[in-house]
């Protein structure tokens, strides 16, 4: 979603990776009934508070904004001391109480965590001593060697992974085969960790291609029965918790199920986290006729069904396309040539290597002149190497395309991607980009 802009450099509003409802501590143990709180603990039992939080992404920094109204300040990013203190506060009410993960705590992070490779989130989760995490998606953005070499050994927790094999260091976390587990106040809490079935959809080929996935429930089953299956070997635990990172309405809706398995009638009722429900792609482009969109369209199931609605609403000016997937662009760009998209991950490299090095690359072997693009959306740095540079941006625009930069939350790096001349920003904190930027 964009905001109007105000000068040259525009900002676009993306979702919060962290929200203070995620560490509510909840009990190990079910509730007696639905609209009534749950019976007091037996003499003798041990009540555990189990703090979750998922896709942290790197967002280590709080952000606020100011109503102009009311001139009240809300939290839009708590960041990690406000969560640091949240874990104290909960470990100090009870002594008993962990700390995990669903996975996903560093790739695709704001810029504060990825111009140091993500280095401050690891240590900072280090500090709060998380106990244990899932394998998210992210944790695989710069492939498995990565993940092996640089990720795992900056980790003081385990991250889990037990429908995943193929990998000796991931396969070697906690206690092996993707469990964990961690003694407190005489309860053994066994952790089961699993990555969602879509992985293959969410990363480069190359990340998987030494590993093998099998599906995360049974997976999940399988390693649960065996902690609590009687057999020492297996490290037997009192309780089996499962992290799971997977592409379902948990996160948001306290739902089991994914988008897929639910009719709209049910999924408009269900609560998407603030109060308010889900919102379709046609009632936005509907309800709002003017405003533009940017859309990364993250399964290939949905790429027929996105365009037919944009088609319908007769909004293919006023919106982008922008999947991560070369493959999904390239059906994209085939099923209706005058879809607006951004570059693909291979023409970004060659825009790269043309103003940088003077890489002379012919133009009719880019993939997209065979499409109608208007964009290059691209980090500022990538992987350690400078992507947003003032010859990138000049020779984006000599080939006619304008240049998005996600994710920006620090006021100095918008006022020197201005500088740079670059045409939009991504940030979580549309308020304080506007208010630097004028």
């Amino acid at each position: 979603m964009r905001l109007r802009p105000t000068r040259a450099v525009r900002v676009s509003a993306v979702m919060c990776a962290l929200t203070l409802t995620a560490l509510s501590p909840f009990p190990l143990s079910p509730p007696a009934g639905a609209d009534e709180p749950a019976a007091p603990p037996a003499a003798g039992a041990t009540t555990i508070d189990l703090l979750g939080i998922t896709d942290l992404h790197g967002h280590i920094s709080r952000t606020t904004q100011t109503d102009s109204g009311t001139g009240q300040t809300s939290v839009e990013d708590p960041g990690a001391v406000t969560l640091a203190c949240e874990v104290s506060s909960a470990r100090a009410a009870n002594p008993n109480t962990l700390f995990v993960s669903a996975g996903a705590s560093v790739g695709g992070s704001a810029y504060v965590s990825s111009i140091l490779q993500d280095r401050p989130t690891m240590e900072a989760l280090n500090a709060m001593s998380l106990d244990a995490s899932a394998l998210g998606n992210h944790e695989l953005d710069q492939g498995l060697t990565d993940l092996e070499t640089r990720i795992l050994p900056a980790s003081n927790f385990p991250i889990l992974a037990a429908n995943v094999s193929g990998s000796t260091p991931l396969s070697a976390e906690g206690g092996g085969k993707g469990t964990f587990i961690k003694e407190v106040g005489g309860v053994r809490v066994g952790f089961v960790g699993v990555v969602t079935d879509e992985l293959p959809t969410l990363v480069s080929p190359s990340a998987l291609s030494t590993l093998t996935l099998s599906p995360a429930v049974a997976a999940a089953n399988a390693r649960a029965a065996e902690l609590k299956d009687g057999d020492p070997a297996n490290g037997e635990a009192d309780v089996v918790v499962v992290l799971s990172h997977d592409e379902d309405l948990r996160r948001t809706a306290n739902d089991p199920r994914t988008v897929g398995e639910v009719m709209w009638a049910e999924l408009a009722d269900l609560d998407s986290g603030d109060g308010r429900g889900f919102v379709r792609l046609d009632d936005a482009l509907y309800a709002q006729p003017a405003m533009r969109f940017n859309i990364d369209l993250k399964d290939s199931c949905v790429v027929q069904a996105a365009l037919q609605t944009v088609r319908d609403a007769q909004a293919l000016d006023r919106v982008r396309f922008a999947p991560f997937s070369a493959r999904r662009l390239a059906v994209l760009r085939r099923q209706e040539p005058r879809a607006m998209t951004s570059l693909g991950v291979s023409d970004v490299l060659g825009l790269m290597l043309r103003s940088e090095a003077a890489v002379p690359l012919p133009q009719t072997r880019w993939g997209w002149t065979r499409g109608r693009v208007d964009a290059v959306q691209v980090p500022e740095i990538y992987h350690g190497v400078p992507v947003v540079t003032r010859r990138f941006v000049a020779s984006a625009h000599t080939a006619g395309l304008e240049v998005h930069v996600w994710t920006v939350d620090d006021p100095e790096r918008m006022r020197h991607l201005a500088d740079l001349n670059v045409d939009a920003i991504m940030t979580d904190v549309p308020s304080l980009a506007l208010k630097t930027l004028g």
